[in-house]
């Protein structure tokens, strides 16, 4: 998608795209996650989709109001599913609270499955778990679409994540291999990308800031109640950007095609199309 389509999204949806942002999300991380559902709302029309690992729930309600049959939202977050149903109703639209390694779902049930940014809260033990069901609720001849953040990008290679809740974060080439072992046919995509030279400029930043302890992160060093009190002063600034910010982020964040590996190997978040789905024994 281009930063022009995007452009004549937000021109003529503005009121929408608002009125979809729940009120604690901020502008940028709204934005790159509503990417996600206008790029796969046309592949939606008609059909039966599950989104798995909803959060907040906007993104299920666009697909439904865009023309999915019936959407299927599950999270494993009880408090998210509550402010989902009182948020975002919809008659095709359904929240349920539900793990995504053990879903209660007949199998080959859908026609397309959606999850985006849940891969890297599993644990390497229950991501296999996570994918055969995946693949048992999907249709032979459904798709799957997932998104998950590239840890040699958004990382910077570090093995602990720089959010908290991140466990699992995985390189370019081991996404492509973990797709491929579970579906026969796979299409990368991404969101932002830098170049390789910045990218290499900012590791090297990062390594040199880890080797010198007086210029460690503040995380490191600031006792962990007064941290908890900074990230609220900090959350509630980034709730006054004005919405006029969004179509920034938007852009930022467009889909765009992977060409090679090395367009995924270069970007923050990368994505699958998947299809013809094989469940492992």
């Amino acid at each position: 998608m281009s930063t022009e389509n995007v452009q004549f999204l937000y021109n003529s949806q503005e009121e929408y795209y608002k009125s979809l942002r729940p009120s604690k999300v901020p502008s940028a991380w709204f934005a790159g996650d509503l990417m996600h559902y206008l790029f796969v709302e046309s592949y939606a029309i008609g059909k039966k989709v599950l989104d798995v690992g909803c959060g907040l729930g906007y993104g299920s309600y666009h697909l439904a109001l865009k023309g999915a049959d019936k959407i299927t939202a599950i999270d494993i977050s009880e408090g998210s599913i509550c402010t989902a149903k009182k948020k975002y109703s919809h008659p095709n639209l359904e929240f349920l609270l539900m793990d995504a390694t053990s879903m209660s779902f007949a199998d080959r049930m859908f026609d397309m499955v959606v999850s985006f940014e849940v891969l890297e809260h599993l644990s390497s033990s229950m991501t296999d778990s996570y994918m055969n069901e995946i693949a048992r609720v999907l249709k032979q001849d459904g798709k799957f679409i997932i998104s998950t953040p590239n840890r040699n990008v958004y990382s910077l290679g570090s093995k602990t994540s720089k959010t908290f809740d991140h466990i699992n974060e995985l390189s370019a080439q081991e996404f492509v291999q973990l797709m491929q072992r579970y579906f026969k046919k796979c299409d990368f995509f991404y969101q932002m990308k830098y170049d390789k030279q910045e990218l290499e400029s900012k590791k090297d930043q990062y390594v040199r800031i880890l080797n010198k302890p007086e210029q460690l992160s503040w995380r490191s060093i600031v006792p962990k109640p007064i941290r908890k009190t900074i990230r609220r002063v900090i959350a509630s600034n980034r709730l006054k950007l004005k919405n006029s910010r969004l179509i920034e982020y938007m852009k930022l964040y467009a889909v765009k095609h992977a060409e090679t590996i090395a367009d995924l190997e270069l970007s923050v978040v990368q994505i699958a199309i998947c299809e013809e789905p094989v469940i492992k024994s």
